[in-house]
């Protein structure tokens, strides 16, 4: 398990059992901490200064404290979530936020029973496209899935999709490759 993903998990677990989570369904913690999370790191990304400061070695931990807290007010952060970037400064891990807020979105749909898969185009996708995608590996792994999309312009045509670490290639690129192998070396096995 990747450090970012163990903070997560600890979040999560942390906003179950708080007041906040405790009557929560999983997408409604994931949709809280999501929206808090999202205010806080566009501020991050946004401001030089202040990112400086908070992930930077000059300032003071109670410094790197106080100014969160400041940022957190404008945002109506909640206390389980201010707690949590505080414990991320005392461990010297703020650097992590944005692979943490992935990692939290992916422990959220697992114990709502579904996964995440990945899918790789060329070219934008149609969300149409990506609907069917979801029914079907619904349908094949009985589980809800969804996917983070990313542009590859080398894969020439075609998608490529990765569920429960099984690839499904169907791009241009992956079949000119078994076609080259195939008259090169006598094997399409690439």
């Amino acid at each position: 398990m990747s450090v970012a993903r163990a903070y997560a998990k600890a979040l999560y677990e942390t906003v179950l059992e708080s007041d906040q989570g405790a009557h929560a369904h999983t997408n409604n913690i994931k949709n809280l901490i999501h929206d808090q999370a999202v205010g806080f790191q566009s501020v991050i990304d946004q401001h030089k200064e202040f990112r400086i400061a908070i992930l930077g070695p000059v300032t003071s931990q109670k410094e790197k404290i106080s100014l969160v807290r400041e940022v957190a007010k404008k945002f109506n952060c909640s206390q389980v979530f201010l707690n949590f970037l505080n414990l991320l400064i005392k461990k010297g891990r703020l650097y992590l936020l944005p692979e943490i807020l992935e990692a939290f979105e992916s422990v959220c749909l697992e114990a709502h029973g579904g996964i995440y898969g990945t899918l790789v185009s060329a070219i934008p996708v149609e969300q149409s496209l990506i609907d069917e995608l979801v029914v079907s590996f619904k349908k094949k792994l009985g589980k809800q899935v969804e996917f983070k999309t990313t542009i590859d312009p080398s894969l020439l045509a075609g998608i490529k999709v990765t569920v429960n670490g099984v690839t499904y290639d169907g791009t241009l690129y992956s079949k000119l490759k078994r076609l080259r192998d195939k008259f090169v070396f006598g094997t399409a096995w690439h």
